[in-house]
């Protein structure tokens, strides 16, 4: 984990008794992804859906889960929209 160092001078503390002070900092949130995808059945129908995860997989297959049921979709293409 890394950690931010704040230097701390106590007032009554000349500046070359300062002490470091480790402030803890959160780790870096994880990368996330927003996809536009395009999705064709084996039939020809066509869809557009929104997706979004932490990987271009777990987008396409959370849009995916958005699309109408019945059918297989499958990813023809796809547009980044945000990460």
């Amino acid at each position: 984990m890394s950690a931010i160092a704040a230097t701390y001078v106590k007032p009554s503390l000349a500046v070359d008794d300062a002490r470091r002070l480790h402030v803890p900092v959160s780790p870096e949130a994880s990368r996330q992804l927003v996809l536009a995808v395009e999705f064709q059945s084996r039939d020809g129908r066509t869809t557009t859906a929104v997706g979004g995860g932490s990987t271009v997989e777990a987008a396409i297959d959370w849009a995916r889960e958005c699309c109408q049921g019945g059918t297989t979709w499958y990813a023809v293409n796809g547009n980044d929209l945000y990460g």
